[in-house]
């Protein structure tokens, strides 16, 4: 998984695809280069890619027994990993955009090009879903904040992350 030897982060491209069809010890493993010894991958899930057209970034959220995570993987060898600690953990919002902007600019387009603009329809949707994004931000001690995207029909995994993670921070303040 981690290339000590090479001091480079690395995620094996089967566990990826793995993590991405939502294999738990996938998941696992990818997030376990990053928490402490000791501490257990409680809750991980992918909650779909972050840009357009199959371009962007892949994101992933985590709850272990100690800590909020988000992992962002990107082209060219790209990782963002921000953690935070539960015990810490002040607030979260979670995003769902409206989908009344997307049908307007859809119908707009389609009128606008005398039907041909329905084959932009994929293209208009990924744009629009950049532009709003959806997930969860949540905040840190003094403000950092983490932000898990997730693709829309993945948010019912988010509410469960979030929630997973302050059932966890309740249970740290016992």
């Amino acid at each position: 998984m981690s290339a000590e030897k090479s001091g480079k982060l690395k995620v094996d491209k089967n566990i990826l695809r793995n993590a991405m069809t939502g294999d738990e010890a996938a998941l696992s493993v990818m997030f376990k280069q990053f928490v402490g010894e000791g501490e257990n991958v409680l809750e991980a899930h992918y909650m779909g890619r972050d840009g357009i057209m199959g371009f962007g970034q892949k994101s992933f959220g985590c709850v272990t027994d100690n800590k909020l995570a988000a992992l962002k993987i990107g082209w060219f060898g790209q990782m963002i990993y921000q953690d935070g600690y539960l015990e810490k953990l002040e607030t979260g919002a979670i995003f769902q955009p409206s989908i009344l902007g997307l049908y307007i600019i859809s119908i707009f387009v389609v009128a606008g090009t005398l039907g041909i603009g329905i084959l932009l329809l994929p293209f208009i949707s990924r744009l629009y879903y950049r532009l709003n994004k959806s997930g969860l931000v949540a905040t840190i001690n003094v403000g950092f904040p983490i932000y898990i995207f997730a693709n829309r029909s993945k948010l019912v995994l988010v509410n469960r992350l979030w929630r997973r993670a302050h059932a966890v921070k309740m249970q740290l303040q016992k």
